[in-house]
């Protein structure tokens, strides 16, 4: 994730394991994600108060591998995925951020979009400052171009 926070195009393969209620218990799905194609856009409020920094996630790609009861060739089950997929994926950088900021790292880079809309003289300490207080937006777009070895 932080190499699609900062620009990469293609991203290595992703091992996603889901977990579904059902009214047997509880069911594992496994997913091999190879992304082929990604896009970011990282934009903050401006305010030096209470900084909210904006993070658009596009991705594209190929399922590689499945296992679970899931029917990929009906729509509605495929959108199911996608949108299971696309809420692991904003809660996994959600808690990679925020464990960022705890440690007062900044790999992706994002302090930069707060650097952007300030005026006066920027400090590396005033921005991961801010960094460091700011909340975060996440919005995630999964494209599922199409797929391979289904279990």
């Amino acid at each position: 994730m932080v190499q699609c926070l900062l620009g990469q195009k293609r991203l290595p393969r992703v091992k996603f394991e889901l977990t579904e209620q059902t009214n047997e218990g509880e069911r594992l799905e496994e997913i091999i994600f190879d992304f082929v194609w990604s896009k970011s856009k990282v934009r903050s409020n401006g305010n030096q108060k209470k900084p909210v920094i904006d993070i658009n996630l596009e991705l594209r790609g190929v399922v590689v591998g499945y296992d679970g009861k899931k029917n990929l060739d009906k729509r509605p089950q495929m959108e199911k995925l996608v949108k299971q997929m696309e809420a692991l994926i904003k809660r996994e950088t959600t808690v990679m951020l925020k464990k960022f900021q705890q440690e007062g790292v900044d790999p992706a880079g994002i302090e930069e979009s707060l650097r952007q809309k300030y005026y006066g003289k920027w400090t590396r300490e005033k921005g991961l400052a801010l960094y460091q207080q700011a909340g975060f937006n996440i919005k995630v777009k999964l494209d599922i171009l199409g797929y391979g070895t289904i279990k």
